[in-house]
């Protein structure tokens, strides 16, 4: 890798550890919204009914990451987007993604990338967007069933609410 990939890299997993401060901000100081099998009133301690969440792992995880896919997609398709891998916490088979803006890498390999953190419970990709209005908000897509959405309101969130 040249010095200049190199320099780039650097200064990109800068950038993301800066967005990754912001984000844990935004998750303490403000209201976040997330995808869930479940309302958030209801807790394991609560279920009556033994192995539901394991039946979820094997029976729904995959439609789950369809929705994160699809409600990612629909997000990136009205709003600029940067979509990072957290370079402490990536998938080792995608490492060359590490440090760059993989927005542009096709839907197809980002879709590949999205069900390998969901289904696979390894990894976290955080997507920067900036609505027409130039606000930020966050979508961090982490393993299993950790997707969140931060700073989230308007439009952007009605579409969320919809798609979800």
């Amino acid at each position: 890798m040249s010095k200049s990939k190199k320099k780039k890299r650097k200064q990109v997993i800068k950038e993301i550890e800066e967005m990754n401060i912001i984000i844990e901000f935004l998750t303490d100081n403000t209201v976040y919204y997330y995808l869930d099998t479940v309302p958030k009133t209801i807790g394991r301690e609560d279920s009556y009914y033994d192995g539901y969440q394991d039946w979820c792992d094997k029976s729904y995880l995959p439609a789950f990451a369809e929705s994160v896919t699809r409600i990612t997609f629909a997000m990136m398709e009205y709003n600029y987007a940067e979509v990072y891998l957290e370079p402490e916490f990536y998938p080792k088979k995608y490492s060359k993604y590490v440090g760059k803006n993989i927005r542009n890498i096709g839907f197809d390999k980002l879709e590949e990338i999205i069900k390998h953190i969901v289904l696979k419970w390894q990894g976290i990709l955080i997507i920067k967007l900036v609505d027409k209005k130039h606000r930020e908000f966050f979508i961090q897509i982490k393993d299993e069933w950790e997707t969140i959405f931060l700073n989230l309101g308007g439009k952007n969130l009605k579409l969320v609410k919809e798609l979800a």
